[in-house]
C-alpha cells in the first residue's frame, strides 16, 4: 500500500468485515472509521461489525451527512471543501485528517498519564538518540546536569516516569 494504490480494498465489504475479526475487536473497545467520502464499503463494513460487538465507534469524514457519519457514535466531520486538484483526496483532507488523528492521540496520551506537563514521559528510549532526549527531558524538568540525570535514568531502566519520582 505504500508504493502501490490498493484502492480496490476499500470497495469489499467482506473484507471490511473480516478485518475487524482479524483485529480481535471486543466491547468496549474504540474503533474509528476513517473515509474522506464517508462510505467506503471497507470501513462501513468494519464500524458494522464494532457496533455489533458493543465498540464505541467514530468517524472520520470530509463530507456532512455521510453514511459513516450516521453509523458513529461520535462522528467528526472536516468539511475542507473541494481538492485544489480534483480527485486527488491525499491533499486537503488527507492533511486535515492527520491533523485531527495527531490532536486524538495527544489527548489520548494525556488522558492515560503518559505525560508530565508538555513531555512525554512514556517513551521507551531504546536507541542513542531517544536516550539522549530522556536525559534532556529529565535535565529540563528537574534543573538536574546531564550526568546526574543518566545516572538517574539508568537506575531506573531508562523509564523516564520512574526517573522523575526519584530515587
Amino acid at each position: 500500500a505504500i508504493t502501490h494504490a490498493s484502492e480496490g480494498c476499500e470497495d469489499s465489504r467482506e473484507r471490511g468485515a473480516a478485518a475487524f475479526h482479524e483485529a480481535g475487536g471486543k466491547a468496549g473497545d474504540v474503533v474509528f472509521g476513517i473515509s474522506a467520502a464517508g462510505r467506503a464499503p471497507f470501513v462501513l463494513a468494519f464500524m458494522e461489525e464494532a457496533k455489533k460487538a458493543g465498540c464505541i465507534v467514530g468517524a472520520l469524514t470530509n463530507n456532512a451527512d455521510t453514511p459513516m457519519a450516521a453509523l458513529a457514535d461520535i462522528a467528526v466531520e472536516a468539511l475542507t471543501g473541494a481538492e485544489v486538484i480534483k480527485g486527488s483526496t491525499r491533499m486537503k483532507a488527507g492533511t486535515s485528517q492527520k491533523m485531527i488523528l495527531n490532536m486524538f492521540s495527544t489527548a489520548v496520551f494525556i488522558k492515560l498519564g503518559c505525560t508530565y506537563k508538555n513531555y512525554m514521559v512514556n517513551m521507551t528510549p531504546t536507541n542513542t538518540k531517544l536516550r539522549a532526549r530522556a536525559v534532556s527531558m529529565l535535565c529540563e524538568i528537574t534543573g538536574m546536569d546531564a550526568d546526574a540525570a543518566e545516572k538517574r535514568l539508568e537506575a531506573h531502566d531508562w523509564s523516564i516516569r520512574e526517573a522523575l519520582k526519584g530515587e
